[in-house]
């Protein structure tokens, strides 16, 4: 029998209350949805389960039960609250609404694992601090529910927030799952995937059943392996087990089959205890892993109180850790702060930037009054990439300034390079390429100095913009070489995300050279990587990428294809930002096989993408492309308005190359019309522009416009001087019409003579 699950669609509806504003995030046990939930006006994550394990009233009911005790623990800083839980009978579905906890900036999830890297312990006091948090949320449910034993912790289910703790200075960490483990023993149902085998990491790090008990076979206690009596010392054997993991980087347990690890736990076989910790902490450690229960400690008294005389011993300073500086319902407002900006992620990754801008906001204001600067910094630079995504720059640039300027005064290193990425990234967009440039470089330098633990993947990330900022200045050469650096990167640490984006700028870097074979070859290993990794939106973007090259080698019938299938891609995803490219790319092709009609629906519907999710860049593309095609089908009067509210569009977003763009094709519109004074008026206009931002191509072209229409008025000196400043540019660059135009340009001036 094929187990078959239903999956929601971001924008879906849940019981008429949970929007679903994320793709789902797959669990051993189901699906976990970033939702706002409209009845209570808050963020949740909410959790649904596979269908294996409601396949009867009973087990539906065992659910319903064990999300009660756990909506019944409360309220308690280092334990995942549960809202409420809901069962559709109509679809014999069953939901946990559950607080959402926003992982730190850069980290894979909000999980303990992705904080720990196979061979690189923790930092000693961080190790202790996680530790403290997980024994005051475990003796709080203790306290709650006398007896009360967890039967899962581990890494997985221990959830690091982007907030800190009030008084320790520390992320926060809270436990989750509660009674999910003893749904699945009383169920009496094992966790089976196609995928997983009976061995292997992955696997041994899943929650399952072993002889008839529940638990993760890399953490479970003797007494849990042999079927013996669970109690407190079970759960604090399995936080020895991460302790000892967070501290030396490795598994306390060793063995690559269930059989393997139950001889290790039952046997005393474990990783011994490095010679190089503290003694207080190896006996802090061998107290958590004795073999027999009743040798453990035997209340989370006992542990705490163990934990706090080693940070007395590691410090000289005494910790307590019920102690907290703020009030409970202050910690309460910033847990939602930052879940409002994790939600804010969720629709900026949907492709829809307007919605995520108005989480952002209220992201701010939470860190601004209740200052959690933290919050306040990571909202703003959030903010400033969902303005640069609907093509507000201005306001992106002072989103990022704000964001830089909280984050150093924090000290905050790697908020201070996500920063200044950030501002390079919109400087690259409004065409201040050399600008961009240099904010890559100090926020590469500011990696590389400050941050010892620098994140390979944010270095790989600044030193493609530096890339890509080279590209821009027209240095496709010292493009590539950056590039294959991120490439070389990528390919140590083996992450195919990036290692596609990598070969993606490596064929576009090609595609400026002219040389399409090369930039064919490299988006095509963009492609087969994406479509091995299972990302929709990278195959969407190489095919795009394919078609433009087919486009450049006049291979029009076959970039359409590629086209339309990436459009076909983007649409399934609902991602609307790249539809809106795709469209756009997509009407440039019709237009050239001189089907208008078709090439003015795919404007028309990329102007409505745009206008629809607040693109305003798109929006800008969308005006200035359907009045170029109407200008070709010779609605001379519609292509004017068209370019008129591009050009407003583009002076609102200071956007200043389309502003000096559509100017000229204004310019060339009146020229074409024979109405001079109109057409000089333009070129001079995009010419100021051009100046202004010491836009050399802008300026040259401008130059040439206003030349020919000088010439049409028979001042052959002023044209003679406009139109040098073109061939002297075009010169310069090796473009190809130099030559041409150098002789146009001679040949007036002997008509001066």
């Amino acid at each position: 029998m094929i187990e078959t699950m239903q999956i929601y669609p971001p924008g879906s509806i849940i019981d008429n209350r949970y929007e679903i504003v994320s793709q789902p995030l797959m669990g051993g046990m189901g699906l976990v949805y970033f939702c706002i939930d409209h009845m209570e006006n808050r963020p949740v994550a909410l959790k649904t389960f596979r269908t294996i394990y409601l396949s009867d009233r009973r087990a539906r009911d065992l659910f319903l039960r064990e999300g009660t005790a756990w909506i019944n623990l409360g309220q308690h800083p280092n334990i995942v609250r549960c809202y409420n839980i809901d069962r559709v009978d109509s679809k014999q579905e069953i939901y946990l609404a559950l607080e959402l906890v926003t992982r730190k900036q850069g980290k894979k999830d909000a999980s303990l694992r992705s904080w720990l890297i196979p061979g690189k312990p923790l930092p000693l006091k961080q190790a202790l601090l996680f530790t403290l948090q997980i024994v005051q949320g475990m003796s709080y449910a203790n306290k709650k529910i006398p007896g009360f034993v967890h039967r899962d912790l581990k890494p997985e289910n221990l959830l690091i927030g982007a907030d800190k703790l009030a008084g320790l200075g520390t992320n926060r960490l809270r436990i989750t799952d509660f009674g999910l483990a003893n749904i699945l023993e009383e169920s009496n149902l094992a966790i089976s995937t196609n995928s997983a085998k009976p061995s292997g990491e992955f696997f041994l790090q899943r929650t399952q059943l072993t002889n008839g008990v529940a638990g993760t076979p890399l953490y479970m206690a003797p007494e849990q392996w042999q079927g013996g009596q669970l109690g407190c010392h079970t759960d604090i054997y399995a936080t020895g087990c991460i302790l000892y993991e967070m501290i030396t980087g490795e598994f306390t347990a060793t063995g690559d089959s269930i059989d393997a690890l139950k001889t290790a736990h039952c046997y005393g076989e474990l990783r011994p205890l490095p010679t190089t910790l503290p003694v207080f902490i190896q006996e802090l450690l061998s107290n958590c892993l004795m073999l027999r229960g009743n040798e453990r400690y035997q209340t989370w008294d006992e542990l705490r109180n163990a934990l706090e005389d080693a940070w007395f011993q590691l410090t000289g300073n005494r910790i307590v850790c019920e102690e907290y500086k703020k009030e409970a319902y202050s910690e309460e407002i910033l847990a939602i702060g930052w879940a409002y900006n994790s939600i804010g992620v969720s629709y900026q990754d949907i492709g829809n930037a307007n919605v995520a801008q108005k989480y952002f906001e209220h992201a701010w204001s939470v860190g601004e009054a209740e200052e959690e600067y933290d919050l306040a910094a990571t909202s703003m630079g959030n903010l400033g990439n969902a303005h640069r995504n609907l093509g507000n720059l201005h306001y992106s640039i002072d989103c990022f300034k704000q964001a830089l300027i909280i984050m150093l005064n924090l000290q905050d290193q790697n908020g201070a390079v996500n920063a200044l990425g950030g501002l390079g990234t919109v400087y690259l967009e409004i065409g201040q390429a050399e600008l961009a440039k240099r904010h890559f470089e100090k926020a590469l330098s500011l990696l590389k100095e400050y941050i010892e633990d620098k994140d390979q993947a944010i270095e790989s990330r600044l030193l493609g913009n530096l890339g890509l900022a080279y590209r821009k200045m027209g240095d496709a050469h010292q493009a590539i070489k950056y590039f294959e650096e991120v490439l070389t990167i990528c390919r140590k640490t083996e992450n195919k995300q990036t290692i596609g984006d990598a070969l993606g700028n490596l064929g576009t870097a090609y595609f400026q050279l002219d040389n399409f074979h090369k930039a064919k070859d490299y988006f095509l290993q963009r492609l087969n990587v994406a479509r091995e990794i299972g990302n929709p939106n990278g195959e969407g973007t190489a095919l795009g990428n394919l078609g433009l090259v087919y486009q450049k080698e006049d291979d029009y019938l076959t970039a359409l294809t590629y086209h339309k299938q990436a459009l076909e891609i983007m649409r399934r995803i609902e991602y609307l930002h790249g539809a809106g490219d795709i469209l756009n790319n997509l009407g440039n092709t019709y237009k050239h096989l001189g089907n208008l009609q078709d090439a003015l629906k795919s404007f028309e519907e990329r102007l409505g993408i745009a206008l629809k999710i607040g693109d305003r860049q798109g929006e800008v593309n969308g005006l200035g492309n359907l009045g170029l095609v109407c200008l070709e089908i010779g609605k001379t009067d519609q292509a004017i308005h068209y370019l008129e509210e591009a050009l407003i569009v583009a002076r609102e977003i200071n956007d200043h190359v389309k502003e000096r763009i559509t100017l000229i094709d204004l310019g060339n519109i009146y020229s074409g019309v024979n109405n001079s004074l109109r057409a000089i008026n333009y070129f001079q206009r995009a010419l100021s522009v051009a100046l202004k931002f010491d836009d050399r191509q802008g300026e040259a072209w401008s130059s040439w416009g206003l030349g020919e229409e000088y010439v049409k008025m028979g001042d052959l000196h002023k044209a003679v001087i406009a139109m040098q400043v073109c061939v002297d540019f075009e010169q310069s660059t090796g473009h190809p019409d130099a030559e041409n135009d150098a002789a146009t340009v001679a040949k007036l001036r002997s008509e001066i003579d």
